[in-house]
Order: C-alpha cells, then sequence, then structure tokens
C-alpha cells in the first residue's frame, strides 16, 4: 500500500537536519545556545533571555557507551549514560551553559559531572518539588527567579516582563497548533502516525520555535485535509520513561499497532497545558510547569494514573504499552500503582523493560506482536 508522504513533515525532516549540522558549526542566528534537561525547565525563560534553548536528548541510536560509563556508575539509567556519553565526544560544546532538573538521582549525578568537567559552560540547577500544592507552588516559583537570575548574569541580558510574555505567546502558539495535531489521532483512522508525531516533537527541540511554529500550521492544515487514513488491529497508548527515538513506534506499527496517544515527556506531556497571558508570567510560569500531566516521580501517584486513565478513554485506546528504561527508580517503582489503576478500568498494559537506545529487539518485538493480538482477539469477542 503506497502511503501518502507529507510533503511538511519532510520539510520539516530537512529544517531539522540543517539545525543539527548548523549546531555543530555553532550558527545560531546570532544567539547562544542553552541547553536544557527535563521538562520542567521553563524554556520560555532561555528564550526570552535571547539564548535558544536547546533540549539535551544524547543520542537515542548510540549502543557504546564506554566513555561515560567512566565517570557515572552503569547502574544509572543508559538515558543518563547517553547524554554525557553525547557531551565527551563533542557534540555540545556548541552551548553556553545547560540548565537541569533536580529529577532524580542519575540527573543530579550527571549535572555534578557536567559542572566538574565541561568547565567552558555553567551548569544551573532547579529543584522541583513533588507535590503540586500551593507551598510547593511558591518554592518552584523561587527556583524560576533564581534561574532568571542566572540566566541574565551569564548571558549578560535582562529578561523584562514584555520579552518573557511574547515568548509565552510563541510557545503557546505551538502548544495550541500541537494539540490540533492531537485531535486528529483521536479520529477512528487517524491521518498521522505516532512515529510522525515523535518526529515532529524531535524537530521542535532544535528550530527555533518562531520558524517551527510556521512549519506546524502547515502541517496541521495538509494533515487535516490529506486522504491519509491509517488504521490497525489495536489503539495504542504509550508510557513511561524518556524516549526520543520514532524506532520503538515504528516497530509497534509495523506489528499492527495504531499509537495514538502517549504520555511521554517528549510527547502529549511536554506539549500539554497552556500558560495564562494575563496573569505574573513568572507566577503563570510555575503553574503551568508544576501542573503539567504528572511525572512517576511526582505524588501522589493516583494523580497520573486517574490521568492516563482519562487519555486512555478520550483516545479510545484498546491497550497500553508501558516502557520503562533500566534503573528508572521512579517509573519502575510507579508501574505496581499504575498496573492496578488500569486494571480497575479493565485496560491492559504490558510493561516493556529496555534501554534508552534500544528498539524492539526479538524478544521484545515477540511481546508486543502477542499484545497486540491479545487486543485484537478481544475486540473480536466483544
Amino acid at each position: 500500500m503506497t502511503i501518502e508522504t507529507l510533503e511538511t513533515l519532510q520539510k520539516m525532516r530537512d529544517r531539522k537536519r540543517q539545525a543539527e549540522a548548523d549546531l555543530r558549526e555553532g550558527s545560531f542566528h546570532g544567539r547562544p545556545a542553552v541547553g536544557w534537561m527535563c521538562i520542567y525547565v521553563p524554556e520560555e525563560l532561555i528564550d526570552a533571555a535571547g539564548a535558544l534553548p536547546i533540549r539535551i536528548i544524547g543520542d537515542p541510536e548510540l549502543q557504546l557507551l564506554d566513555q561515560s560509563n567512566v565517570f557515572l556508575s552503569t547502574n544509572i539509567c543508559s538515558f543518563t549514560r547517553n547524554c554525557y556519553e553525547v557531551a565527551l565526544r563533542g557534540d555540545y560544546r556548541f552551548l553556553k551553559g545547560v540548565v537541569f532538573a533536580r529529577m532524580c538521582d542519575g540527573i543530579r549525578r550527571l549535572s555534578d559531572v557536567w559542572k566538574a568537567y565541561q568547565e567552558s559552560q555553567f551548569v544551573h540547577v532547579i529543584d522541583v518539588p513533588r507535590k503540586r500544592d500551593s507551598v510547593a507552588l511558591a518554592y518552584y516559583v523561587e527556583e524560576i527567579q533564581a534561574l532568571k537570575h542566572r540566566l541574565e548574569s551569564e548571558l549578560q541580558s535582562t529578561i523584562s516582563d514584555q520579552a518573557l510574555k511574547q515568548s509565552i505567546a510563541v510557545y503557546d502558539q505551538g502548544r495550541k497548533l500541537f494539540a490540533k495535531l492531537l485531535e486528529l489521532r483521536k479520529r477512528e483512522r487517524p491521518p498521522v502516525l505516532g512515529s510522525e508525531m515523535m518526529e515532529i516533537s524531535n524537530a521542535g527541540w532544535l528550530l527555533p520555535r518562531e520558524n517551527f511554529n510556521p512549519l506546524l500550521e502547515e502541517l496541521v492544515k495538509e494533515a487535516s485535509s490529506s486522504r491519509r487514513a491509517f488504521e490497525g488491529k489495536a489503539r495504542i497508548m504509550l508510557t513511561g520513561s524518556i524516549m526520543a527515538s520514532p524506532q520503538l513506534v515504528e516497530q509497534i506499527e509495523s506489528l499492527g499497532g495504531l499509537v495514538v496517544a502517549d504520555e511521554l515527556c517528549t510527547g502529549m506531556r511536554y506539549w500539554s497545558d497552556l500558560v495564562n497571558p494575563k496573569a505574573e508570567p513568572l507566577n503563570e510560569l510555575g503553574r503551568r510547569y508544576l501542573n503539567l500531566l504528572p511525572c512517576a516521580r511526582m505524588v501522589p501517584s493516583e494523580d497520573r494514573a486517574q490521568r492516563l486513565v482519562e487519555l486512555a478513554q478520550e483516545y479510545h485506546v484498546d491497550g497500553i504499552i508501558n516502557q520503562v528504561v533500566r534503573y528508572c527508580v521512579s517509573y519502575i517503582h510507579d508501574q505496581v500503582c499504575l498496573k492496578q489503576r488500569l486494571e480497575q478500568e479493565q485496560i491492559p498494559m504490558l510493561s516493556l523493560d529496555m534501554e534508552y537506545n534500544a528498539g524492539a529487539s526479538g524478544q521484545l518485538r515477540t511481546r508486543i506482536e502477542a499484545f497486540i493480538e491479545m487486543l485484537e482477539d478481544s475486540k473480536l469477542t466483544i
């Protein structure tokens, strides 16, 4: 079967490749580049300071982590070690600095090592509460204010309220456009594949948002009017640890699974929720970021489980594939609560223990195929 190509998606791929080449050459349209790690780091502050925010996701295709294993224990997840392996080979040398969120012990150790050995770059770490009450919000806003002052100092710039509101408007425009793509995925036969959605997000980490948004708007229009209509044996939602390569999603799709939703920090969770443009910008940034679709480290765990159930129902999901990067403690611990909650709603879940740089190996492929066939059989017997 010939699949109609989305021309705008190909254009986005080309722009992403060009952006990668520009970054290697140190060309940023006259802007310094600042890396960020974890979606609880407000990109709008980096953008408002006149810098280009670059998400640190390592190299999802990288297999050997020999250099980073010297600096980081092998019982730290492969995502963390992957990111530092890429830093050690020089791929992040163009960064002026890196902003980390203190999300887990692995990232804390990475920030320590980065600060000690990447001496040409400033390192700033913000603390993120596990709760989301008023006390936690007040503390988190203080952390954002400290980041603002650090960026102003390191970049020799002033982040005015006007500049911050302008950045918020640009990033919110991207979120609104992405939400339109998500609406298309609710269709019985959606016009956009889950693997393509991951490619779109990956382009967003590199392209300046003011350049990315027009492409995204063009893509929404093209996909909405396209004759594309994908179907599969079962509608799947992806959850779990960070995942940046579309390889696993492509494997699921090749086996008949239709990935229509996700709860990944590289997917729907990153793009969810808007910032109120009428509120005081720093406080409102704190509210938006702290109240995102919760990560597994946030408490109570029941909040995340409930949001996942609601997403599964909203996107008419038949089953959930929960992929957890080995040694990702937060998501490993959260599996028990999530499994119990999904069983109450009779939503099947397949848990996969895997490395960050792994696609679907033979064993994983067999398990995924069996899961999809089980979901298909369940639909046929209803």
